[in-house]
């Protein structure tokens, strides 16, 4: 089903549902298009009813070809005869669509609609394209006005409220990302004022936006010390700013919705396109560091690893489980006890997003890793016979919130936030979680691995257009060879093999 916020249009305050009528199903209804007032200013139950007028029409359309199809009349007569309507649960009033009636509207704006009350489907239709034929009407004639416009007014808070509901009508946006665009498009309200209609805000109020972001502290809508504060007070604490890639990111959703605008004629152009943000030139191999071998040290002789001082046994295998694959951080929190599976006599993680919780960065994120010999020999296949006998669904428990589902941000949430704790209590500051994938990354290139090879372990897309069209997955024994590469031994020497508990 269409998104039904296409079959929309405001006119006069009031919101109308269009639907034009395909051709093969016109000669029978004998109008082109379906087109009548919801009866509210409110674009949410616009929306709603639109929804049950589009599920209504598609499901007779269906109906009636079917009947053409097997030359039914009585059954097109009677599909014909009927009515589709919707009721605004608000105040009550509907807005019914007559299969039979035609409107005719003319260049002035003058509408003539045309129906007969028979009791016979078929005579009714007769009719109408009869009257419909005969009726004469002379247009008045149309003095040109000094000043005109398509675009219909609309406040930024409405314009906002609109764009997110389209954004989530059409599916394929997860919600972290559509909660990123609330966030950032409360701003932009919250700097311009809710009332005020976007078509105001042109090239130079697109850079004062700019300029007051790139003066913004960083988690403004997190930290106690920056609640309550306007825009303008927190600019005046000459606090730390955000990040220009930060604003970068901001100003491209900004540039978004304003091209959602232009679309739905709310205004003329998009000032967001390409509005520049200067960001300090780094290398891309700078942007984040690996970890050294004695951070790795300092990590795995503490009494996690040592000692097995732990509420949970993620706290121990995520990250070794990271160092030895690469994998991103809710890649592993997010498998199944059947995700690790055999393949012709090699051990490996199934990555994917197959099952409930499960869900990837891209499609070439799903692919199969060999687990490393040193994992095995720390207790791994220990561990996952306990969880086989335990009838366990997931690999990992305590990764569930407390309504038992999985956290917004995916399954790596809360060992996220246990290994950001954990690490600074170790005063381990430069590297983070996402850093083992870096580590990992960069041992392949040093150590010359074929670049191929190292995409198939970390599900990278390959720069190479016949690689990515026509390639298949890597053998298991080849990446199985490749993840062999792989050996921090020195770093892990310290730790305690895995218990049966």
């Amino acid at each position: 089903m269409k998104n039904a916020t296409t079959n929309l249009i405001q006119r006069n305050g009031n919101i109308y549902f269009r639907k034009r009528i395909p051709k093969d199903i016109k000669p029978f209804i004998q109008k082109p298009e379906f087109y009548v007032s919801l009866n509210t200013k409110c674009y949410t139950t616009a929306i709603n009813m639109s929804s049950e007028l589009i599920y209504d029409i598609e499901t007779q359309f269906h109906n009636l070809r079917k009947a053409m199809a097997r030359n039914l009349q009585a059954d097109v007569d009677k599909i014909l005869g009927r009515t589709t309507r919707a009721i605004n649960r608000v105040n009550g009033k509907e807005s019914v669509l007559d299969w039979t009636k035609k409107t005719v509207k003319y260049s002035d704006g003058h509408e003539v609609t045309f129906e007969a009350d028979h009791g016979d489907p078929v005579a009714e239709r007769e009719t109408v394209k009869i009257m419909a034929d005969e009726y004469e009407y002379t247009p008045k004639p149309v003095h040109p006005r000094t000043t005109t416009s398509t675009s219909v007014e609309v406040t930024l808070r409405g314009a906002v409220d609109q764009y997110l509901h389209s954004k989530k009508s059409a599916g394929g946006i997860q919600e972290k990302t559509l909660d990123a665009n609330k966030a950032s498009l409360n701003t932009l309200i919250e700097y311009f004022g809710a009332e005020r209609p976007p078509s105001e805000i042109k090239y130079q109020q697109a850079e004062e936006i700019r300029n007051a972001l790139l003066k913004l502290p960083a988690n403004r809508n997190k930290k106690k010390q920056y609640k309550n504060k306007t825009i303008q007070q927190l600019i005046e604490l000459n606090c730390p700013p955000q990040s220009p890639r930060t604003v970068k990111g901001i100003i491209e959703r900004y540039s978004s919705f304003f091209e959602w605008l232009v679309k739905s004629d709310y205004v003329d152009k998009n000032y967001f396109h390409k509005l520049r943000v200067a960001i300090p030139k780094r290398k891309e191999s700078e942007l984040r560091q690996r970890w050294d071998d004695s951070s790795l040290l300092t990590l795995f002789d503490s009494e996690v690893y040592t000692q097995h001082k732990l509420t949970h046994p993620y706290m121990f295998w995520l990250p070794l489980l990271a160092l030895y694959t690469g994998s991103r951080q809710n890649e592993i929190a997010q498998l199944y006890v059947s995700d690790v599976k055999e393949v012709d006599g090699i051990l490996l993680i199934d990555i994917n997003e197959q099952k409930k919780h499960q869900k990837l960065k891209n499609t070439n994120s799903a692919r199969l890793i060999p687990i490393h010999q040193h994992l095995i020999d720390l207790g791994f296949i220990n561990y996952l016979n306990i969880r086989k006998k335990r009838n366990s669904t997931l690999l990992f428990d305590g990764l569930l919130n407390n309504l038992n589902e999985a956290p917004r941000d995916g399954l790596g949430n809360k060992a996220g936030k246990w290994f950001q704790r954990y690490r600074k209590k170790l005063n381990i500051t430069h590297v983070d979680f996402h850093s083992f994938r870096h580590t990992v990354a960069d041992e392949f290139k040093q150590k010359q691995v074929n670049e191929t090879q190292a995409q198939g372990i970390l599900g990278h897309i390959s720069d190479s257009e016949t690689y990515r069209r026509y390639g298949k997955d890597l053998n298991v024994r080849v990446q199985k060879e490749t993840i062999d590469i792989l050996d921090f031994s020195d770093v892990i020497k310290n730790i305690t093999k895995w218990r049966l508990k």
